[in-house]
């Protein structure tokens, strides 16, 4: 350990002054830095849990007037309304889903949608932002 510190001693007086000066200000940044540890404030380490039973009719008092009551189920009738981009859904024959999976690139998912290569690169060719893809 001695010969280790010795050496490293005789390195660090062969260097030259600024080399020296440089050296031992990194150095003593660098301790700094490690030691030095910043004030985090915690304003409390464990938060407050505080548990509230209620009776049913005291839940009904916290609810807004607006909501549907807790006890209740929702009520079949009540369908959402049809509007003609469902009709225009129902009327289309060629309805085709593809799922993306792993491995697939953009080509490949868009010949599924029957849009080829060329039409592909001409997009890319008009948009900056879509050559990147």
């Amino acid at each position: 350990m001695q010969q280790i510190a010795r050496s490293v001693a005789l390195a660090f007086n062969n260097l030259p002054r600024p080399h020296r000066v440089m050296l031992g200000s990194l150095t003593v940044l660098t301790l700094a830095v490690a030691v030095w540890r910043p004030y985090v404030y915690h304003p409390s380490s464990a938060p407050i849990i505080k548990t509230i039973e209620l009776e049913k009719s005291e839940i009904r008092s916290l609810l807004p007037e607006a909501s549907e009551p807790i006890d209740q189920a929702a009520q079949e009738d009540e369908a959402i309304p049809q509007d003609e981009l469902d009709d225009k859904t129902e009327n289309e024959a060629g309805i085709h889903e593809y799922v993306v999976s792993t491995g697939d690139t953009l080509s490949s998912v868009l010949n599924q949608y029957g849009i080829d290569m060329g039409n592909i690169s001409q997009l890319a060719a008009a948009d900056k932002d879509l050559r990147n893809l």
